[in-house]
């Protein structure tokens, strides 16, 4: 017998017998399932609405003209972001010099950060007047966010952002000048020099509108508040550099870094490029192709990932750490229209990120100002004398003079820490910088001309005095204790690709020669001064100014041979066969021997046109690239401070497995010299119990590997070239 459920029961002395007894009654003619399966009701098509008769009328007719109308105006807006974007820009720029638009107090170029030292930048934007009509100056505004790469995107409430103004804010002296050059009506570049940043510290800054009451003179007011009138742009950066340790802190403390230093961050993630002079539509595809650092960054679990040690977070980035801009970036420095149409809006146009990003610049033949302004490349740095100083010269001087050039004059005059402005008759814009404890980064200058005097009464030349200050530079413990040791300079040494006619009968094979023949002996550390002062060479030099792609390492059992002559024809056949040999040398990943050599880079594809002519065979390029634009991804994998022997083993395990794994895909790794420091060991550390124990983990004690990982991709994505240098540190 079938058993009914209750809920199926019918009653015929209810008026309702098929609802259930927990429900509501349905109302006649309309049933509860029907209430609950009913639907919005759907909004007519496009081609269902009811439109007017005589518009109804006027598509029908004119329908394939209206459809072509729009594929012509989706045509015109891709040609006007893509291919036609120098016409665009060129427009805007037209426009804005004419007064046709922007009548008030506008922003011409967005800022942009430059890196001065290790604890110095300078950001600079532009304006198409110096001031508003009611005499109010733009100026800016920073603070503290606080320490950490992940303050980058961190939000804020209006009351917080207003409490860290508060309490850290500043109003930065702003230095507002008029260019030189072509088409300079309208233009105001306005400099603010931020000093004393910290490293690892994230900050927030904004352009802003000051009261024409506020005096530079003053530039921190009692209420930062009532100075500003208007925010015009608002950013966020995270600063990459070293403390600055006094020579107090210790006697035999002579350096600005320290192995006990520690980075906030040991992973960095930097973009190089170079020469994107007139290239206007490939560096915007160069542009657009780099900040999306997530598309070429390497996996997490990638072989060229950085290593990954329990209890050592690796943020992941949202754009790059930093950028490494090789010179170039305008043809004509003069010509005041192509600082903005060929570097600022490519570089900015519908990207705010651009001026979040410190950039280490380096002065190419085409972006070299002979006044010595450089105003749209970072401007001229202050010299912080006290860098002079920091090798104790009295000390060093007190048994016999120093040979190195320099260090008798700094006995004489360079004897403060004092930040002073750099002397107006300078052209050159050489500096260093440490983005990293272990990292030392040289910038100079290929632009000089070796017969210039520096002054009338000097007896030095322009490139005398900067070999003085590169031969210093290389003796300062920065860079003798650093594990990877970069110079970054235009004019590469050694160019292999140019135009012919150019190179042999306009005589540019002798532009920067001074590069090959005087600085590059001191590069490799096989000079007479670096030689007797145990001077280490450089780990990599880059470069730019030939428009190609070229990596190679230069073997110092050959190098030697390779300064003096004036072009690769003077470099014997048999010579050039043992450069090649000495970079075929067996990798064994479980012993690898050191290099001893220069890792040279030639990246000059950013968006100039593209030299294809090979001028010069120097044979120790191990890849060439012609016929394609390209950027670089240089991350800096540096060990970490690590505190017990299992992440010692775990670090020295993920070394030697990548290793294996390197040599297996035939990768180049060059296993170059690292940093001077002697490793100390194990120390006996007394404990509170009067017994010893052994204790290794402490800054300095013991030996680790960092590792720099170099990729090269085309404008498209396409990866041209990768390698690897790893080098020796203590930590």
């Amino acid at each position: 017998m079938l058993r009914t459920s209750p809920s199926s029961r019918r009653n015929p002395y209810l008026p309702f017998a098929g609802s259930r007894a927990d429900s509501p009654p349905t109302l006649p003619g309309y049933s509860a399932g029907s209430a609950r399966r009913r639907k919005p009701a759907r909004r007519p098509l496009l081609g269902q609405l009811r439109l007017p008769a005589r518009l109804a009328r006027l598509l029908s007719a004119h329908a394939l003209a209206l459809a072509a109308l729009l594929l012509l105006l989706l045509l015109g807006y891709w040609l006007f972001n893509t291919a036609l974007i120098l016409f665009r820009f060129k427009i805007a720029d037209g426009l804005l010099s004419a007064g046709w638009v922007g009548v008030g107090l506008k922003i011409r170029k967005p800022p942009l950060i430059f890196v001065h030292s290790s604890q110095a930048a300078a950001v600079l934007w532009e304006s198409n007047k110096m001031a508003s009509s009611s005499g109010h100056q733009l100026g800016l505004r920073y603070w503290t966010i606080g320490p950490g790469y992940t303050n980058q995107t961190a939000p804020l409430s209006p009351t917080q952002e207003r409490l860290l103004k508060r309490a850290t804010g500043k109003i930065a002296a702003v230095r507002r000048t008029r260019p030189e050059g072509d088409n300079g009506w309208r233009r105001w570049v306005h400099s603010a020099l931020l000093e004393d940043l910290q490293p690892g510290t994230t900050y927030a800054y904004e352009i802003v509108l000051l009261s024409s009451h506020f005096s530079n003179h003053d530039p921190h007011p009692a209420n930062q508040f009532e100075m500003v009138r208007k925010t015009y742009s608002k950013h966020r950066f995270t600063w990459h550099g070293v403390d600055p340790i006094h020579l107090s802190h210790g006697l035999h403390r002579i350096s600005e870094t320290s192995v006990t230093s520690s980075s906030p961050s040991d992973v960095l993630h930097i973009v190089v490029i170079g020469d994107n002079q007139f290239g206007v539509r490939p560096f915007r595809k160069i542009v657009n192709r780099f900040m999306d650092i997530k598309a070429y960054a390497p996996p997490l679990k990638s072989l060229f990932a950085p290593r990954q040690i329990a209890n050592h977070h690796i943020p992941t980035p949202a754009k790059p750490n930093m950028i490494f801009h090789l010179g170039d970036a305008v043809q004509d420095v003069h010509n005041l229209k192509q600082w903005q149409t060929d570097f600022w809006d490519p570089l900015t146009f519908k990207n705010k990120v651009a001026s979040e990003i410190p950039i280490v610049y380096a002065r190419g033949n085409h972006d070299f100002d002979p006044t010595g302004h450089n105003l749209y490349s970072g401007g001229l740095p202050k010299v912080q004398v006290g860098e002079m100083n920091r090798t104790q010269t009295a000390k060093l001087n007190s048994n016999a003079a120093l040979e190195i050039p320099g260090i008798a004059e700094a006995d004489k005059s360079y004897t403060t820490f004092d930040i002073h402005e750099r002397d107006p008759q300078a052209r050159g814009t050489y500096f260093a910088y440490s983005p990293h404890p272990r990292v030392r980064v040289i910038v100079c200058d290929s632009n000089l001309e070796p017969t210039r005097k520096v002054s009338p009464h000097s007896t030095l030349t322009e490139v005398d005095e900067h070999e003085r200050w590169l031969l210093w530079e290389m003796a300062r413990p920065e860079w003798k204790e650093a594990s990877i040791r970069i110079i970054i300079i235009h004019v590469p040494p050694f160019v292999e690709f140019w135009e012919k006619q150019m190179w042999t009968q306009g005589h540019e094979s002798a532009w920067g020669s001074y590069v090959r023949t005087r600085f590059a002996p001191h590069f490799h550390a096989l000079s007479p001064l670096t030689s007797r002062y145990d001077i280490p060479p450089a780990s990599m030099v880059i470069s730019g100014h030939s428009h190609m792609y070229g990596r190679g390492m230069l073997s110092n059992y050959v190098a030697g041979q390779y300064f003096e002559p004036e072009s690769s024809a003077g470099i014997p056949v048999e010579l050039k066969k043992m450069a090649r040999t000495q970079n075929r040398q067996v990798y064994d990943p479980l012993n690898p021997q050191t290099d001893h050599g220069v890792v040279y880079v030639v990246s000059g594809g950013a968006g100039g046109v593209l030299d294809e002519e090979r001028v010069e065979e120097w044979g120790f390029y191990e890849r060439t690239v012609t016929k394609e634009f390209h950027f670089n991804h240089l991350l800096l994998d540096m060990s970490r401070t690590l505190s017990s022997k299992e992440e010692w083993n775990q670090d020295w395990e993920d070394s030697k497995n990548k290793r294996i794994h390197f040599k297996e895909k035939k990768l180049r790794v060059y296993k170059l010299i690292g940093s001077q420091l002697v490793c100390q060991g194990p120390i006996d550390v007394d404990t509170h119990d009067g017994q010893k124990k052994s204790q290794v983990w402490e800054a300095g004690h013991y030996s680790a590997t960092d590792r720099l990982i170099w990729s090269t991709r085309s404008s498209d994505g396409r990866l041209l070239d990768r390698f690897i240098i790893e080098a020796d540190s203590c930590r």
